[in-house]
This record gives structure tokens, C-alpha cells and sequence, in this order.
């Protein structure tokens, strides 16, 4: 590969205590999956693999949307694995055999002096062989510009996760509280 852009993102969530752990919820992938993005730009094709379609994106004057394959995998314990399969630019398939894209997660709950907090991280890398024009511009600002946008693509799904995944902990705890009251028929 001509050149690399890479980013990183870590998280530190404090979990609100709950009559149902985290991890329970976090068993269950297709939640978090639907955390991470909006129902309409996700295809869940078994109960580990999911297809992505990201935002439409500019680089460079160039439009192009991201398609990722990954496969999700929860434990018991509701440590949640998150790895990129396959990569497509909708758009660019001039960069079709001159990209790389590798998209490495995890996110596990860790009790903390009594509370839950989620610590995870996310590394994302892409390789890409230019052709040309762009080998003649200079090497810096296309790095600039490509490390600029990963940390772009990372911090809009950290900020996603942070507000939608435990407005969902939150929404299925009280459709498993009322499923629970009308199996028992209301009685405790």
C-alpha cells in the first residue's frame, strides 16, 4: 500500500444500575449492532454477521459510500468482539483491488468499585494504493485529510453508542419488566 491512515477510539461508560445486568443485554449482538447504526443502513444476515452501509462520504472531491461486512461476537460474560470482514467503496471502483480496510473492536462491562462501566476500543485502518493524479499530491495532506476522516467515522460512532446504547439498555429492561408482569399475571 502507497499509504496508511489509522485511528483509534476508546470508551469509558458508566452504566446506571439496573434490575438486569448489562452483560445480559449485551449477550444479545443485533441490540448493539442497532446502537451503533439506524435500522435502514444495517442487514443482519445470521446472528453474527451484519453488513453496514455508512453515510455517504467526501475525500478529496471524491463521493463514495462504505459498505462493511462484520462479524459480531458476544460471550456470556457480554464481551462483544467486532471485526471487519470486507470492505466495499459504492462509488470509487477505481479503488476496488487498491484498498484495504480493517476495522478491529471490542466493548466488555467491568465492575469498578461497585458500578458498571463499559470500556472498549476501536481501531480502524485503511491501506490504499493511489493511482493517479493523487500520486503526485503530496503524501502529508492526503495522510491529513484520510487520518482526519477515520477519526471523523470513529467519534460519530462513539457518540452514537454512548447516547443510543443505553437509551436501548434502558427501553429493553422495561420490555422485559413488562413481559415478566404479564407472564406472573402482575404478581411479584
Amino acid at each position: 500500500m502507497d499509504i496508511c491512515f489509522a485511528s483509534s477510539q476508546t470508551i469509558d461508560l458508566r452504566v446506571p444500575s439496573q434490575p438486569i445486568p448489562i452483560h445480559t443485554y449485551l449477550c444479545q449482538s443485533q441490540r448493539l449492532v442497532y446502537s451503533l447504526a439506524t435500522p435502514d443502513r444495517v442487514t443482519q444476515f445470521d446472528d453474527e454477521y451484519y453488513q453496514f452501509r455508512l453515510a455517504p462520504l467526501n475525500f478529496m472531491n471524491l463521493k463514495f459510500q462504505p459498505v462493511v461486512d462484520l462479524r459480531v461476537i458476544t460471550t456470556d460474560q457480554g464481551h462483544v468482539t467486532i471485526s471487519s470482514s470486507r470492505c466495499e467503496l459504492q462509488g470509487l471502483e477505481l479503488f476496488r483491488d487498491r484498498f484495504q480496510f480493517s476495522l478491529e473492536g471490542e466493548l466488555c462491562p467491568v465492575v469498578m468499585q461497585g458500578e458498571t462501566v463499559l470500556k472498549g476500543q476501536a481501531d480502524l485502518m485503511v491501506g490504499v494504493d493511489l493511482p493517479m493524479p493523487f500520486k503526485l499530491m503530496p503524501k502529508s495532506l492526503i495522510e491529513a485529510t484520510g487520518t482526519a476522516l477515520l477519526s471523523s467515522i470513529l467519534l460519530t460512532v462513539k457518540q452514537r453508542l454512548m447516547t443510543q446504547l443505553l437509551q436501548d439498555y434502558q427501553d429493553w429492561i422495561t420490555h422485559q419488566q413488562s413481559e415478566l408482569t404479564l407472564m406472573t399475571g402482575g404478581r411479584p
